[in-house]
């Protein structure tokens, strides 16, 4: 008899949406008066080699000291602030598609990291944050003799 809702198949999918609902309405009200500006979402990659965590993000038109990053337990917390720039008079715009104002995004983090040796570099636009990994010392086989 098949069920009325199978999440089996769907995890990633749910997975997905359970992320993007929180990052949308628990970000919200964060910065004063933010509630009626728009806030992007930047685009980030989660990339694992075999000693650390790769996390890249593209963030053109941010300035480095407009960046807030938090290790809280398995999440990175990456905050910032993307300033509008100045036009002076001439704001007769055609059409305006870049969003400036409050961003935060929460990434679960896949692996545990060590809190020391991590770094961050802020390179033509794209931030790049390195997360040394905690070897894992449980893994193999290991044999345990019983007694008695």
């Amino acid at each position: 008899m098949k069920k009325f809702w199978d999440a089996s198949g769907d995890a990633i999918w749910v997975r997905t949406i359970r992320s993007s609902f929180l990052r949308h309405y628990l970000t919200r009200g964060m910065v004063p008066g933010s509630e009626t500006q728009e806030t992007s979402d930047p685009a980030i990659d989660v990339r694992e080699t075999d000693a650390e965590l790769v996390i890249e993000g593209e963030m053109p038109g941010v300035d480095r000291e407009d960046f807030h990053l938090t290790l809280d337990g398995g999440l990175l917390i990456i905050e910032g602030y993307k300033r509008e720039p100045k036009y002076g008079h001439c704001q007769d715009f055609h059409r305006m598609e870049r969003q400036f104002g409050f961003f935060r995004r929460i990434i679960d983090l896949p692996a545990t990291v060590k809190t020391s040796g991590t770094k961050a570099d802020l390179i033509d636009g794209v931030l790049i944050i390195r997360l040394p990994k905690v070897q894992d010392r449980r893994k193999g086989r290991v044999k345990i003799p019983v007694s008695g």
